[in-house]
């Protein structure tokens, strides 16, 4: 029961810089790949501001969860992935903290309990 709700509200996204992206199991790995892309461009030099650190000849864009795109310099998109990271470890250790009472409380659907 607590697993599932901790589940529904890191499927529900995440907003980052003002925006809300997806954040269901396959925006996860795609979201985890581009980080890594992205500090692996920023080890081979990627500077800030430059949208165009993913070896292509147009600017890297994220599609964020309104279907508009969003453009990232490598710098960005490294925060974004860590920003991502950190919301779902925060509803896991919500969760953890949740199952840690006795009894688990009933409202624990309630906001008050989550990130």
């Amino acid at each position: 029961m607590v697993n599932g709700e901790r589940d529904q509200r890191i499927a529900a996204g995440f907003t980052f810089n003002g925006v809300h992206y997806d954040f269901d199991s396959r925006a996860k790995a795609n979201i985890s790949g581009a980080a890594q892309l992205a500090f692996m461009a920023i080890v081979a030099g990627a500077e800030a501001g430059d949208p165009i650190w993913n070896g292509g000849v147009d600017p890297f864009k994220w599609i964020a969860a309104d279907n508009t795109l969003v453009t990232m310099d490598a710098q960005t998109v490294v925060e974004f992935g860590r920003a991502a990271a950190q919301r779902e470890q925060a509803h896991i250790f919500a969760a953890r903290a949740l199952k840690d009472f006795d009894p688990i409380p009933l409202d624990y659907t309630d906001d008050g309990y989550w990130p």
